[in-house]
């Protein structure tokens, strides 16, 4: 699971800086570079915060949506978790009779 967070990504999405972005949640901003440095990850509190500010779940900002791959030949599909726990079940089917035929070309 990808453990690193994601506040540097979301700032410079919002075209924030994290100076302006630490004295708009109320944090100093050395310790949210600390963050950004992946020196620790924030605190449930701050995540909330940063979450609230972007727009975005905890777990956007934290960091822990875990990608699962599937080698498939020359392709990878990406899938998030999250993705893949809501995905409807004719497309959920249809993804598993790929990879079985994919890995049976192997």
């Amino acid at each position: 699971m990808n453990r690193k967070n994601q506040i540097r990504r979301l700032a410079a999405e919002n075209d924030i800086t994290i100076a302006k972005l630490a004295v708009a949640i109320g944090v100093q901003p050395h310790t949210l570079r600390r963050y950004t440095r992946h020196e620790a990850q924030p605190k449930l509190e701050l995540a909330e915060k940063l979450a609230q500010f972007f727009d975005v779940s905890v777990a956007d900002v934290i960091g822990t949506e875990s990608v699962q791959q599937q080698k498939t030949g020359n392709a990878v599909i990406g899938i998030t978790e999250d993705e893949l726990l809501h995905m409807p079940a004719e497309l959920l089917a249809d993804l598993q009779a790929y990879l079985r035929t994919a890995r049976s070309s192997d």
